[in-house]
Order: C-alpha cells, then structure tokens, then sequence
C-alpha cells in the first residue's frame, strides 16, 4: 500500500516539475530579449526590426 502512494507522489511530483520547466520556455506576449516593454512601444519600426532579427535567430 505505501509502495503506491510513494508511486502517485513521485508521478505528481514529475508533472509539476516537467509544467514549470515548460513555462520560462514559452515566449509570452510583451517580453522581448528579456524586457517587458508597454504596447505603444512594440510598434516602433526600431523595435520591430530587432524583434524579427533576435526570431529569426532563434
């Protein structure tokens, strides 16, 4: 019986450790090369270019 509890920990402890690895690697909306920058700032021409340099990259 202890042998299956320690079983379902170890499981749950693996899913919530793979979901938060998986969370710095998403890019999120706002964030560019690691700055969060306000929404009138995201369509200066400036800003666009290096975005689409630092994806291209990527």
């Amino acid at each position: 019986m202890l042998n299956w509890i320690f079983v379902g920990l170890n499981i749950f402890v693996a899913v919530v450790m793979a979901a938060t690895a998986m969370l710095p690697a998403k890019p999120h909306k706002n964030v560019i090369l690691e700055t969060t920058l306000p929404g009138a700032q995201l369509k200066h021409p400036a800003v666009r270019q290096l975005t689409q340099q630092y994806t291209k990259q990527l």
